[in-house]
């Protein structure tokens, strides 16, 4: 069985300890929460973006190491009502967002075979395998 390992900034030893021997399931503060499956053509991973939009996401791949992340910047903008009254903030904590998170892809993982999806807040990402090495028969020549 093959394993994708998580790689985030916080914590990366203990959540390197976490990945092999015990995993709660709870992602730390900000990072976004993710299911990672496998099946016999390849692996499925879906992380919960709301909030973000797929202009805002970035997907990469570098030395068998899958980086998502994304940015989210709210423009400071004068708000109106319908009835033409302005809008005054009183508290503003959405005016920006990020996160980063990394996985080391299996050795199986084909890195050109990844396909990414967006809706409704969920990215899925399918991750094909690669084809098994098959063994090389050498024939013996008799002369």
């Amino acid at each position: 069985m093959n394993y994708m390992v998580s790689k985030n900034r916080v914590n990366d030893v203990d959540r390197l300890f976490d990945s092999f021997f015990r995993w709660d399931g709870a992602p730390a503060a900000g990072v976004p929460a993710v299911d990672i499956t496998e099946t016999e053509e390849g692996y499925e991973i879906v992380a919960e973006l709301p909030g973000f939009s797929d202009e805002e996401l970035d997907i990469q791949v570098k030395d068998n190491l899958l980086t998502i992340s994304a940015e989210k910047m709210e423009k400071a903008e004068k708000k109106e009502k319908d009835d033409g009254d302005e809008v005054r903030y009183l508290k503003r904590e959405r005016t920006y967002r990020s996160f980063k998170r990394s996985f080391y892809l299996p050795k199986d993982a084909r890195q050109d075979g990844i396909e990414a999806q967006f809706k409704n807040g969920l990215l899925t990402l399918n991750v094909a395998k690669q084809e098994e090495a098959k063994p090389l028969t050498i024939k013996v020549k008799t002369k």
